[in-house]
């Protein structure tokens, strides 16, 4: 459930850090890619991933730079423990195409 910080204003959802390493993995970019695009320390980002315990602005400015790169977290519920979906890779189209039988 969002929190309001101000009228009007919702903060995002709060992310495991097994997402976010999940994310980045499956996404095929490194800590120091993912460090730049989310203006955050790769130092950060490595006891992130590890589950140290971090700010919260961290964690945030980490999964806004991958929702940049289309990637969608799905809140936990009473039945999943959340996921992440990742954006259609512009590949996959054409190969699955070339491989289907006529």
């Amino acid at each position: 459930m969002a929190r309001h910080e101000r009228p009007g204003q919702c903060r995002a959802m709060t992310t495991s850090w097994k997402l976010l390493k999940g994310a980045r993995l499956m996404l095929g970019i490194t800590q120091e890619e993912l460090a730049e695009e989310s203006g955050v320390g790769r130092a950060s980002i490595n006891r992130l991933e590890r589950g140290m315990e971090g700010k919260t602005r961290t964690r945030d400015a980490v999964q806004r730079a991958l929702e940049a790169r289309g990637v969608r977290f799905i809140g936990a519920s009473k039945d999943s423990a959340g996921g992440v979906l990742l954006p259609p890779d512009p590949a996959r189209p054409a190969a699955l195409e070339a491989t289907r039988p006529d």
